[in-house]
């Protein structure tokens, strides 16, 4: 009966655990949307992301040239009748100092017959540390935290940083995210 009413409390402070999550990343979100991100303190979660198929476009562009290269990834998606498993991400492997950037945009897709006729690879998956940041201007200090928190606690970052775009009431919400390890 004791162990019966241990595994209870166990339950009950893994539910807590991911209610208080949950919370600080609803806290995070609500920030204001203010051009001057310096004074955000960053909520930052380790998530495990599946590996899965993605259909994806990589291209060297005028860094502000980001949208076009995710309305071109949307077209294809959208001719092959490609369905997505979650939203379009962007890695920029490189920038330089002209603006030109090593632009990667993708999305994780279910598997479908027209697969085949579209370019895909293997998007790895793994441990990732991750903030959420509100709108499209100022993320360095997320990025910052993101560093930071990844040296204080041991993080060795394996990967170019990923940025998952969402819109939610017309707003953009950008979950920056860096792949780990221990």
């Amino acid at each position: 009966m004791l162990e019966k009413k241990l595994l209870n409390i166990d339950k009950k402070i893994i539910n807590l655990k991911d209610m208080k999550k949950s919370i600080k990343r609803k806290i995070n979100e609500s920030v204001l949307w203010v051009e001057n991100n310096d004074k955000i303190n960053y909520f930052v979660d380790i998530i495990e992301m599946e590996a899965s198929e993605a259909i994806f476009i990589r291209e060297k562009i005028k860094f502000e040239e980001i949208g076009q290269l995710i309305g071109k990834l949307y077209e294809i998606i959208n001719k092959f009748f490609v369905k997505l498993k979650n939203n379009h991400m962007v890695i920029i492997h490189n920038r330089d100092e002209n603006e030109i950037a090593d632009v990667e945009v993708f999305a994780p897709i279910e598997k479908t017959e027209m697969v085949n006729k579209i370019s895909k690879k293997r998007f790895e998956g793994g441990m990732f540390l991750r903030t959420t940041h509100n709108g499209l201007r100022n993320k360095g200090n997320a990025y910052a935290q993101l560093y930071d928190f990844a040296k204080e606690n041991n993080y060795k970052l394996i990967e170019p940083i990923i940025e998952k775009y969402e819109i939610k009431s017309g707003k953009f919400i950008i979950d920056i995210m860096f792949k780990v390890e221990q």
